[in-house]
């Protein structure tokens, strides 16, 4: 995306064949009342296949100690990079042409890249020169000065772009150019580099494999857990399994030392086993997806833990339990090989046809050869008989920096992540260092140390306030 400086001369031609800038909040534009800026852009108007895929990854690295204790460090705010893998169906000969010819002389360019799985179907009349179009917006990642496509064929489509939205309307910059009625199809479009393109012919026909990169990062905030325990999301939702089973991994992560000859020596390199384990969401809606995604920006990826439940029956009750018991009795299967440790010290009770009920493992003591005493922090509120099967749940983050996002149709997509067990930590406070970029509401005060001499000149805006130490 072309930077534009506040001393920069704009000359803007040929209006029709050319779209919006997106401009950040960072950038410095000065417009005269009449003037507007607009790019070239080259538009994805060729058929998409599904299913493809969407990568999310975050930038960032983990430090670890031999405790298990981690230092995860975030770069670019936490927020992803986002790459599509996605095939186009060129159905003839024609079609290839064209293709080519555009990937000839265009490739090099910033693309508009659709986000089919986001897609609405509209059966009503949009007229050329429309300045809104009645949609539903929602969980589609719609942005002001961002732009939209609006697809009938590979041959009449408007890519157009955003003034303003709601959850029922696109409010237009650049209106479309074409008039469509019957079944078409909107969807938002981000703007993208091509990584490249492998093109398979098969006679008159042929796929062509493309990635894109999107070329600018974007935050998705105002996530909202349905379950929190200890300050942290639980995953309340068994994962979903396609092979009918889900396979832990467990690593002694140690190392073995020899010469070759006699004996070898093993050496620990931490003091808990590295523990792996599959997690599969499957998301069946817009909606669903997008909280999803939510999630994902939220923990940065690797950066927060997730509190996930084994769903399996890890802990029997010996004894009955009463809603306002905070010692429960469980039949001896923990003590004797692991006891109270700070890598797995949460658990569930799971009543019938309700949610699960987190609580935190403060103590586990042996009471005879056959029974244990487990004590957590609060009641569970509720009322448990003897054999009665609780589950462990054990603080995970993600193994990798990447997650996938496979869309097999619109709005409905499967992510499958690897999972690594870690200890129990609180997440750190945030001190604001002087150099921060703090934004300040109308009514806030700030006081900035300029660094000026007692000669130098201060220009102050009309709207701006500066205090000098």
């Amino acid at each position: 995306m072309a930077d534009v400086n506040v001393y920069d001369s704009i000359t803007v031609t040929d209006f029709s064949q050319q779209t919006n800038y997106l401009a950040s909040v960072y950038d410095a534009v000065t417009l005269t009342d009449s003037a507007s800026m607009f790019r070239k852009i080259a538009p994805l108007n060729e058929r998409m296949l599904l299913p493809f895929r969407e990568s999310l990854t975050f930038n960032g690295e983990i430090l670890q100690s031999h405790d298990r204790t981690e230092q995860r460090i975030a770069w670019r705010r936490g927020i992803p990079d986002k790459r599509f893998m996605i095939k186009i169906i060129l159905e003839n000969a024609e079609q290839i042409n064209r293709f080519e010819s555009k990937v000839h002389s265009r490739l090099k360019e910033s693309w508009a890249f659709p986000l089919w799985q986001l897609a609405e179907s509209h059966t009503g009349t949009i007229t050329a020169g429309d300045p809104s179009i009645t949609i539903d917006t929602t969980y589609a990642g719609y942005q002001i000065n961002g732009y939209a496509m609006i697809w009938q064929d590979r041959d009449t489509y408007d890519l157009v772009t955003i003034a303003s939205y709601n959850d029922t309307t696109l409010n237009l910059t650049k209106t479309p150019d074409n008039t469509y009625t019957g079944t078409k199809y909107i969807m938002p479009c981000v703007s993208a580099r091509c990584l490249g393109v492998r093109m398979n012919w098969m006679q008159d026909r042929a796929i062509a494999d493309m990635t894109f990169r999107e070329e600018r990062v974007n935050d998705v905030i105002d996530f909202a857990a349905d379950m929190v325990y200890d300050n942290k999301v639980v995953i309340k939702d068994p994962p979903i399994s396609t092979t009918n089973r889900i396979d832990y991994n467990y690593n002694p992560d140690f190392a073995v030392l020899e010469a070759g000859t006699g004996l070898f020596e093993i050496v620990s390199n931490s003091d808990y086993n590295i523990v792996t384990q599959p997690y599969t969401w499957q998301c069946d809606s817009k909606q669903q997806a997008w909280e999803l995604r939510q999630l994902l920006h939220y923990i940065n990826g690797q950066q927060k833990g997730l509190l996930i439940p084994t769903f399996r029956n890890d802990l029997q009750l010996s004894q009955s339990v009463g809603s306002g018991d905070t010692e429960i009795y469980i039949t001896n299967t923990v003590y004797e090989y692991m006891k109270y440790n700070d890598m797995r010290t949460y658990l569930a009770f799971r009543p019938t046809g309700s949610d699960i009920i987190v609580r935190k493992v403060t103590d586990i003591n042996p009471v005879s050869s056959t029974e244990d005493r487990i004590t957590i922090d609060a009641a569970p509120g509720d009322t448990f008989d003897a054999n009665d099967y609780l589950c462990w749940v054990d603080l995970c983050r993600l193994s990798g920096p990447t997650v996938n996002m496979e869309w097999y149709m619109r709005g409905k997509c499967l992510i499958s992540t690897v999972l690594t067990r870690i200890k129990i930590y609180n997440d750190p406070a945030i001190e604001f260092s002087a150099y921060d970029e703090i934004t300040a509401t109308d009514s806030a005060e700030r006081i900035i140390d300029v660094g000026i001499n007692e000669n130098e000149i201060l220009t102050v805006q009309e709207d701006r306030t500066v205090s000098i130490l």
